[in-house]
């Protein structure tokens, strides 16, 4: 997986996506301090809290300029066959944790700022700037984000 993130191919996919005008969120379950990716590579990084916007157990922290959105129990989508998600429910509807339930908080900021007619810079940066940490968390990042500081702000530039 190293040979992917810091300095492999990965960054490379991420900075082609990214000079076309896409802004990539990406996240991590290890529960481990890290930089997966080179420092100058276009990422938005997410972490996951809970509802109360605490860290979740089990998100990665230390990515730097690393945002954070709610990704502990989060109602989903599921399979309606069995898998290990669905052994005793096959409603097709659950509660799942991990960042990747993080990211399409994050994701759809970033759609809300794209309409507003940002480019993919700033619509990282607004995320960043307009994140929330008031307690200095390490693994929360830069913070939780918050869509209507997000929008506000963009509206204002």
């Amino acid at each position: 997986m190293a040979r992917l993130l810091k300095g492999g191919v990965l960054n490379q996919a991420i900075t082609h996506a990214n000079g076309k005008g896409a802004v990539v969120v990406a996240a991590g379950n290890d529960s481990t301090a890290l930089q997966p990716y080179k420092v100058d590579t276009p990422v938005l990084v997410v972490n996951a809290a809970d509802r109360t916007g605490v860290p979740a157990s089990f998100t990665n922290f230390g990515a730097q300029n690393a945002v954070t959105a709610p990704g502990v129990d989060i109602l989903s989508t599921l399979p309606t066959y069995t898998t290990k998600e669905t052994l005793k429910n096959l409603s097709g509807y659950g509660k799942l944790s991990g960042t990747s339930m993080a990211t399409p908080y994050v994701s759809a900021v970033a759609a809300l700022l794209h309409q507003q007619g940002l480019p993919p810079d700033a619509i990282v940066r607004t995320i960043r700037d307009t994140a929330a940490n008031p307690q200095k968390l390490v693994k929360l990042g830069l913070g939780n984000v918050d869509a209507a500081a997000a929008v506000k702000a963009a509206q204002n530039k």
